[in-house]
């Protein structure tokens, strides 16, 4: 057993179809578990990083933050308490960020080619299937035609989306449009220009495990996408790694933490656990709370969502009038018997990169792409929408402010005082936020 910030530590590896990698991981925490009987157990996972090693950096510097706060005393009801720490481990990727540099992308033709092949050889990478090599070969050769050929586009799309699996494909994200467009048509629309905010890149802790690195320090605005049919490939790309890592994160959640975690609520009915994401960490241990989605198939005391990367209607109810949000049962069912805590800031620009790329396959490339009034945005940049138990108009509060948390409501809290970027979640303020959280479970 090793520790974090003076927390006992285990760490659980999934594939990406969602199995336990090492069977030994899980005999370790089963075994601290059962001989020293804590009293609360967090779970906490990353979202789309580049390896482990940062996923563990995130980890220990997000309960310095939480140690730090235990130590100086500011919660009460948790001194008392024995916690542990399980670190969710599984394989992701970040988007490609070349092409996000201020004022637009590089100018040659040349070199955004070359961002797209770069792009393909880490689809393959994430994809991880040696049937997916010949299509992504084929795939490097039609880059060099897409200005010129329309059929060479219609194949370039199709090819992209015979790589994909429809199964994760909602009307939430506009990801139905991905599938339900022709080639032709997604290639013309997103050879449109995309201006949107781009988050300015940052210096140091865990605020980079996420960002885009491709961004000039400082910068307020760029092109999501400068235009053209390369450029249009680049967000094809970029929309498919989302695309990807959605669906990976759902599977590990439900085929992997969600049993690892029932078995665990079996053999421990005391237990308290206090769920954690961060970017697609959050659509992952949501996943794990919801189950099949049919029954309550996971009890758990809270779930804290930082800076996720889902829809701002993943918990809604009938948000277009008819549907419900993917994770709708997990309030339903009162699957959290806590409070659930969703941290949003307009500071955040990288958890909404593939929305505005959604307005523009949906034709609605506006002004307001990605925020609280455009139909694709980010539950990470504008909070849970059209939830009714959701409490808004609140905010990440300052050491010492009390919270008024209320046990299986939806809490945004708007943190543009404290959370810079998508990265920037090891703060005291956070750390605060989650401690309240738990001191009333």
């Amino acid at each position: 057993m090793s520790t974090i910030a003076g927390f006992p530590y285990f760490e659980i590896q999934f594939t990406k179809t969602g199995s336990v990698y090492l069977d030994s991981e899980v005999k370790s925490l089963s075994d601290y578990l059962e001989q020293q009987e804590p009293t609360d157990l967090f779970v906490i996972s990353h979202g789309w990083l580049t390896d482990i090693k940062g996923a563990k950096q995130l980890y220990i510097n997000f309960f310095e933050q939480v140690r730090s706060i235990l130590n100086d005393g500011s919660v009460s009801d948790v001194g008392e308490r024995k916690f542990a720490v399980l670190g969710v481990l599984w394989p992701s990727k970040k988007f490609a960020d070349k092409e996000q540099t201020a004022g637009g992308a590089a100018s040659a033709d040349s070199s955004l080619e070359e961002d797209v092949e770069t792009q393909l050889a880490g689809l393959e990478e994430l994809i991880n299937d040696p049937k997916a090599a010949p299509e992504i070969a084929e795939l490097k050769t039609l880059v060099p035609q897409l200005e010129d050929s329309e059929k060479a586009r219609t194949d370039f799309a199709d090819g992209v989306r015979r790589l994909l699996t429809p199964g994760a494909a909602d009307d939430e994200d506009g990801s139905t449009d991905l599938f339900e467009l022709d080639g032709v048509t997604i290639m013309k629309l997103l050879s449109e220009p995309i201006l949107a905010e781009l988050e300015p890149a940052s210096e140091g802790g865990a605020a980079d495990l996420d960002e885009w690195s491709g961004q000039v320090e400082g910068s307020a605005a760029g092109f999501l996408n400068p235009g053209g049919f390369i450029g249009a490939a680049s967000s094809l790309l970029n929309i498919a790694t989302y695309y990807e890592m959605k669906q990976r994160a759902g599977t590990v959640g439900i085929k992997g933490l969600n049993p690892l975690l029932n078995t665990i609520r079996g053999k421990h009915p005391k237990l308290k656990i206090h769920l954690v994401g961060h970017s697609f960490g959050g659509r992952l241990v949501s996943a794990a709370a919801l189950g099949t989605g049919h029954d309550p198939a996971l009890k758990i005391a809270t779930l804290s969502l930082l800076q996720t990367a889902f829809s701002h209607y993943g918990f809604a109810k009938q948000f277009d009038g008819k549907k419900d949000g993917y994770f709708r049962k997990v309030v339903e069912n009162q699957g959290v018997s806590g409070p659930i805590l969703i941290t949003h800031t307009k500071n955040d620009k990288a958890v909404g990169i593939a929305y505005p790329i959604a307005s523009a396959l949906a034709k609605d490339n506006a002004s307001g792409i990605g925020d609280a009034s455009d139909i694709y945005g980010a539950i990470g940049s504008n909070g849970a929408l059209e939830t009714p138990e959701a409490i808004t108009g609140m905010s990440l509060q300052a050491l010492g402010t009390p919270y008024n948390f209320q046990a299986g409501k939806l809490h945004n809290l708007r943190s543009d005082a404290f959370i810079a970027n998508h990265g920037d979640i090891c703060k005291p303020e956070v750390a605060y936020a989650v401690l309240a959280a738990v001191a009333i479970t």
